[in-house]
């Protein structure tokens, strides 16, 4: 089934919340329910997933053309919501594929979590009820886990395959987990993890929830093999002192263990954080450990039962939210689990925000979502309840301004701010945010059909800097990694400021390694020009996907840059011989010619104007003079700055949003740099003759820094602009070429 609906409800509002104010816009995208019988679904409670051509994708509880087998309403959906095709049309919503189209509902029903999406389209997600067994509580079925695999022609029907069906052993207490509430992670391997609300243990000793693994079959078209990593409630008899319930799903770091929450059990009764760690050898036992057991604090002021999952950041600190407990009333908290100063040690725990700590709770109440964070560290989420209509908000909560101090929490949007909660209301689950900084959620209730909705809340979140132009960050942790790429075999090697590695070959020797976010998802990935073809070579790192791009001829110069100001970085190619830019706009495909500059000229590509689109630019070493054509408003700026010899080293070196004219002078190892902010001449002595510069963000505080590479030894020399310590960084070779260094040299 098709249907399309416009933007039905759309305005732009100064929102006042708990202690500061945001500009922004709000969107219902889609209201479901909008077809007789609810065929185009009803009532999401799951997150949403984008893929690179900007479609939504999500599943309904209820809804769908069939009836389920348990609530006498309909068995779900998986769905797919297309962009308009021009900007400010319609988007379009498509039921990929309804559930209990099988007799008693054998392929699921009610799928409660989001989904994840493979390099081939595939989609995963699981089934709370449904499934080929008789679940322990009677005939609903244990839950599965389902694939839905796109159609082999456009147009064409997708294709679900139930993976696995819950309680098909051990009955009547279902040892292999009855109920998966929460969405899958996979692996390299292709491997699906997840975890079940209720059963697991031996058998005749039912056990209170399990986290599971589901393996490839050995062959194609071979069955997966279900195992349980760990039951839980096996301590502490029916306290479950190791945690019970869990309904949320699992993040998992680079060392392989797993990391989520329980909602139950625990010391203080109220929930837990969990970890789980893999065996010492093949075929031994995992171990879990509890970080955190909630309800520790009296009254629970350190928060109670965690509904939703965890975020961590790159130094190992967790992050979500209790339904209750906190501070306020039993409304609930955000927290933050950090790591202990030396193994073996404690974790702590740190509530960062209680809800309803305004009157009548207009902050928001009862958070049972998951978290999100910006380019920044700020995190966003959603609460069922509170804000100025009691029927839920969209938080940001502010990181402290400086170290100790107090998180800042913002109400984005209050729901149900007109007659009939057309915008919807209830968020029960997370936001996922686009390269732009867009927010995108739903909510369970509300519209005029009550069937819930799809939102938008448009340039909600900081996205990066275009004023910074492209630096290398491979851990989206917001700052410059140190990263050099070996031309004679084509590996790079990238490190950051917190000590993590990464190793990646990828490129042949006469390639041009080259640096953007070209799937908008916060990280840089690896990518290549390849002079000979002028051909653009990817990796990106939200799936691994490969990607190849004709974009160039021999001759060309790589350009990469936001041009379009979608927060994706374009493809893009400065042609000397023509004094010609190429450029395709990721957001729509349009492609741009822009004749700018001479024979001769270097391209400088940066945010100049500060609207947050990179703008056009050439530096003439001829005569020192600068050229930019400012994309906000087509007003071209001449302005001297620099002689014969110098390098220049564009940058946001006064942290204003706008990029400086700056050169670096090898003569003298001198930075010459006109600040955009006062038109103030800034000066610094840094590195010597040979030096290459690399000047980037590498403090993370919105300031470019002084640095430069010397190749004779392999070492960065950085300034940090927010607090003037110098660190010094070997890392490469002689022979390796640094990927911070300018765009276009």
């Amino acid at each position: 089934m098709k249907i399309s609906l416009g933007r039905f409800l759309t305005f732009t509002m100064i929102l006042l919340s708990s202690l500061t104010a945001f500009a922004g816009s709000f969107a219902a995208l889609y209201s479901f329910c909008s077809v007789t019988g609810c065929t185009d679904g009803s009532q999401s409670v799951a997150g949403l997933i984008q893929d690179t051509a900007g479609n939504l994708y999500g599943t309904t509880s209820d809804g769908g053309a069939n009836t389920g087998a348990n609530s006498g309403k309909g068995g779900g959906t998986v769905f797919k919501l297309a962009p308009p095709a021009q900007p400010g049309g319609e988007w379009t919503e498509t039921v990929l594929y309804s559930f209990c189209s099988a007799k008693n509902c054998t392929d699921g029903e009610s799928p409660l979590a989001g989904l994840i999406q493979d390099t081939a389209g595939n989609l995963y997600g699981t089934t709370e009820y449904g499934g080929a067994n008789t679940g322990a509580f009677g005939g609903q079925g244990g839950g599965t886990i389902f694939k839905l695999a796109p159609p082999a022609q456009p147009a064409g029907a997708w294709t679900e395959t139930v993976l696995y069906s819950f309680c098909s052993v051990g009955a009547p207490y279902c040892t292999d987990g009855e109920f998966p509430l929460a969405g899958l992670i996979q692996d390299a391997a292709g491997n699906l993890y997840g975890t079940t609300e209720y059963f697991g243990g031996a058998v005749g000793e039912p056990g209170s929830g399990t986290v599971f693994k589901l393996a490839l079959p050995a062959q194609p078209g071979g069955e997966w093999t279900e195992t349980v990593l760990y039951s839980f409630c096996v301590l502490g008899g029916t306290s479950c002192l190791d945690g019970g319930g869990p309904s949320a799903g699992l993040i998992q770091d680079a060392t392989g263990n797993f990391y989520s929450t329980t909602v139950g059990g625990g010391a203080g009764g109220g929930g837990t954080v969990f970890k789980l760690a893999p065996p010492a050898r093949p075929g031994g036992e995992w171990t879990e450990t509890v970080l955190y057991s909630f309800c520790s604090a009296a009254n629970c002021v350190d928060g109670k039962w965690p509904l939703a999952g965890l975020i961590q950041d790159i130094a190992g600190n967790l992050y979500s939210t209790t339904e209750e407990g906190g501070a306020s009333i039993n409304y609930g908290t955000v927290f933050k689990l950090a790591p202990p100063a030396e193994p073996g040690g404690a974790w702590t725990e740190t509530v960062l925000y209680s809800f309803c700590s305004l009157t009548g709770c207009t902050d928001g109440a009862e958070s049972s979502a998951g978290l999100i964070r910006d380019v920044v560290g700020n995190l966003y989420g959603t609460t069922q309840y509170g804000g100025s209509k009691t029927d839920g908000a969209v938080f940001k909560l502010a990181l402290p301004t400086h170290p100790g101090g107090q998180w800042t929490e913002t109400v984005l949007y209050s729901f149900c701010p007109v007659t009939g909660c057309a915008d919807g209301e209830n968020p029960f689950v997370g936001l996922m945010k686009d390269a732009a900084g867009n927010l995108y959620g739903t909510t369970k209730n509300g519209d005029p059909h009550g069937g819930g909705t799809v939102f938008e809340l448009a340039g909600a979140a900081q996205k990066a800097n275009a004023a910074l132009g492209q630096q290398v960050d491979y851990f989206d942790e917001g700052k410059a990694d140190y990263t050099v790429w070996r031309p004679s075999d084509g590996i790079w090697f990238s490190s950051d400021s917190s000590g993590h590695e990464e190793t990646k070959s990828w490129g042949a020797s006469t390639d041009v390694p080259i640096i953007g976010d070209y799937d908008g998802d916060g990280k840089t990935d690896f990518a290549v020009f390849r002079p000979s073809t002028g051909t653009w070579f990817i990796i990106y790192s939200s799936n691994g996907t490969e990607a190849t791009k004709a974009w160039g001829v021999p001759g060309d110069i790589p350009v990469p840059g936001d041009y379009d100001g979608d927060g994706k970085t374009d493809f893009a190619i400065f042609r000397p011989s023509n004094a010609t830019w190429y450029i395709i706009q990721s957001s729509n495909g349009k492609m741009v010619t822009q004749g700018w500059g001479a024979k001769g000229d270097i391209p400088v590509p940066g945010d100049y104007d500060g609207d947050g689109k990179t703008d056009i630019a050439i530096f003439r070493p001829s005569i020192g003079t600068w050229f930019v054509l400012q994309s906000s408003n087509g007003k071209e700026v001449v302005k001297g700055w620099g002689t014969t010899g110098d390098i220049p080293v564009p940058g946001d070196y006064d942290g204003d949003g706008k990029t400086d004219l700056a050169v670096f002078r090898p003569s003298i190892g001198g930075w010459f740099v006109l600040q955009s902010s006062n038109g103030q001449e800034l000066t610094k002595g840094w590195g010597t003759k040979g030096d290459v510069p690399v000047a980037r963000d590498y403090d993370g505080d919105g300031k470019t820094d002084f640095a430069v590479w010397r190749p004779s030894d392999g070492t960065w020399y950085v300034i940090y602009s927010s607090n003037g310590d110098i660190v010094t960084k070997p890392w490469g070779a002689s022979t390796d070429i640094p990927i911070n260094k300018p765009v276009g040299q």
